[in-house]
C-alpha cells in the first residue's frame, strides 16, 4: 500500500513540473505584438492613428485585391512591428496578420 501512495504522489509531482515548463514556455515565447484571435475591424483612419501611436507603425505598401478591397501593409521604422490590414471598399479596416522583422526589398529582389 505504501509503495501505491508513493507512486501516486511521484506522478503528481511529475505532472506538476510539466504542467509548469509547458506554462513557463507559452509564457517566454508569447508575442507582445500577437495577431488578434477574431478579425479586429476599426475604420482605416482609426487604424492608421492606432498603429501609429502604438507601434510606430505607418503605412508602407498598398494594393488593390481581386475582389476589389484593398490590401495595406504598416511597418515601424527598422521593421520591428508589421501589421497587414485589408480594406473594404467602404474604408473598414479588418487586421489580418501581425508580427515582428519586416524588412522591405528593392524591386530586383
Amino acid at each position: 500500500m505504501e509503495r501505491t501512495a508513493a507512486r501516486a504522489a511521484l506522478w503528481i509531482v511529475i505532472v506538476t513540473i510539466v504542467a509548469v515548463a509547458v506554462l513557463a514556455y507559452l509564457a517566454l515565447t508569447r508575442d507582445s505584438h500577437a495577431q488578434p484571435a477574431a478579425p479586429t475591424c476599426m475604420p482605416v483612419a482609426e487604424l492608421s492613428r492606432s498603429l501609429a501611436e502604438q507601434y510606430g507603425e505607418r503605412l508602407r505598401v498598398q494594393a488593390i485585391r481581386s475582389n476589389g478591397s484593398m490590401l495595406q501593409v504598416y511597418a515601424s521604422a527598422g521593421g520591428r512591428t508589421f501589421t497587414i490590414a485589408s480594406i473594404s471598399v467602404n474604408r473598414v479596416a479588418c487586421i489580418l496578420d501581425t508580427g515582428e522583422y519586416w524588412t522591405e526589398k528593392g524591386d530586383g529582389a
